[in-house]
């Protein structure tokens, strides 16, 4: 009997903390304006990052052509490589902060839960 009244309270407790974890989230739908706001400030990130792209492909159409002067075709084509090497594994770096931030708040959140 014991074991079957720690066993409950056990469970009791699982339930509690599992409902102040889902309680924490935000569940609330966001309202018209509210996804107007989003959708507009989505429009002008999307927009900047457009001419962003556009300058950074004329810089590098610049620097490749002073670059195309001074080095051999291959290391030419080494140093595109590279470039593009360097461009990807910094996106995936930033992706891998952003799960490392999230799995963080996952477990504060959690950890918030337990202490309840």
């Amino acid at each position: 009997p014991a074991v079957w009244v720690l066993d409950s309270v056990l469970r009791v407790l699982l339930v509690t903390a599992a409902l102040c974890w889902v309680l924490s989230w935000n569940w609330a739908l966001p309202s018209s304006q509210s996804l107007h706001e989003r959708h507009k400030l989505l429009s002008r990130q999307r927009e900047d990052a457009k001419d962003l792209k556009e300058n950074l492909d004329r810089r590098e159409r610049v620097v490749s052509g002073i670059l195309a002067k001074y080095l051999s075709a291959q290391q030419l084509q080494d140093y595109r490589c590279f470039v593009q090497d360097k461009t990807s594994l910094l996106i995936e770096q930033k992706d891998l902060e952003e799960q490392i931030k999230f799995f963080e708040e996952q477990l504060e959140s959690l950890e918030r839960s337990i202490r309840l």
